[in-house]
This record gives C-alpha cells, structure tokens and sequence, in this order.
C-alpha cells in the first residue's frame, strides 16, 4: 500500500503539500470559482473529511452518488478500511483532522452492531475476507 512519504498517496500527497489550518465553515461563503474555495479544498482537512465521508458510506455498504454495495464486494472493502486505518501515516493525519470520526468509524467496524445476523460491518469481519473473484 502507498503511503503519505512514497508519493503513492495521490490525494494525500496533494493535502500535504497545502497544510494549513482551514476553516472549512467558510466554504459555503465562498463564490464558486473564487480562490478562497479552491485553497479550502486543497486543504489537508477538506481532503481529510472527504476520506472520512467516503470510509463512512462504505462502512454503511452505500455507493455514491447512489446504490448499495453487493454483500461480497462490502466485504472485501471493510477489510481494506481496517488495511487503510492500520497505516500509521493515513491514521496520524486522520486522527489530526478530526480524532473523534475517527474513532466513531473504529468503532462501528469493532463493535457488534444491534441488528439481528449478520448484517454489520463487525459481523461481516468475524466471517474474514472474501474477495469477490473467490466468492463467486
């Protein structure tokens, strides 16, 4: 896996070369094409949020812009956010940004959810990784 210092981060690499502290408030003040908006979403926390927006919808087995994400293919993707979140590099800046999403994303994945089966993100790790090629 690439990571924040081999340049094979793409987005992350992008966020650190403008780390600043942003409001990210004022977004929504901002004119479309005004260069306050673009410093903003070139912002290592803007990035960081979008990172932690999208390990959200996956976790909740959701696809963007709409659509739900088939059973074995949710499956391989919860295992590689745990594989994500276990690098150190993406961890610290996440944990910097916002520590307490974060956590609550950690917990979600560690944690039974309260309906009945196998429906949770943590009862979909208990079974262990099943790519969907070797499911199929």
């Amino acid at each position: 896996m690439a990571t924040p210092q081999d340049g094979g981060g793409g987005g992350i690499q992008v966020a650190q070369a403008h780390h600043y502290n942003v409001d990210i408030a004022s977004l929504k003040d901002a004119s479309y094409d005004s260069f306050d908006k673009l410093q903003i979403e070139r912002s290592q926390t803007y990035l960081g949020y979008k990172i932690l927006w999208t390990l959200n919808l996956f976790i909740d087995g959701k696809k963007f812009p709409a659509g739900s994400i088939r059973a074995k293919m949710w499956n391989a993707y919860l295992h590689d956010i745990i594989e994500f979140l276990a690098n150190q590099e993406y961890l610290k800046i996440l944990l910097s940004i916002d520590a307490e999403s974060v956590f609550q994303i950690i917990s979600v994945l560690f944690y039974p959810s309260k309906i009945e089966g196998p429906h949770g993100p943590y009862e979909h790790l208990q079974m262990g990784r099943v790519d969907e090629i070797n499911a199929t």
